[in-house]
């Protein structure tokens, strides 16, 4: 079960199989390592680079 709040700070839970979760969790995982990089290389810089997008930009968001 996973619980999801939107910028409103409302709640939705959902249930993902163990396969989703866990490549749910390998995205997670490897976002924090490219950041965690950006922040080493980029001390006080936390703009965008050059090909990432703000979350509102992402494909099949509808706030965009």
């Amino acid at each position: 079960m996973l619980a999801v709040t939107d910028g409103d700070s409302r709640r939705a839970h959902i249930e993902l199989p163990i396969e989703l979760a866990e490549k749910l969790k390998a995205q997670i995982e490897a976002a924090l390592v490219r950041a965690r990089a950006i922040h080493i290389w980029f001390p006080g810089e936390w703009g965008l680079l050059p090909g990432m997008m703000e979350a509102d930009q992402l494909p099949g968001d509808e706030r965009g």
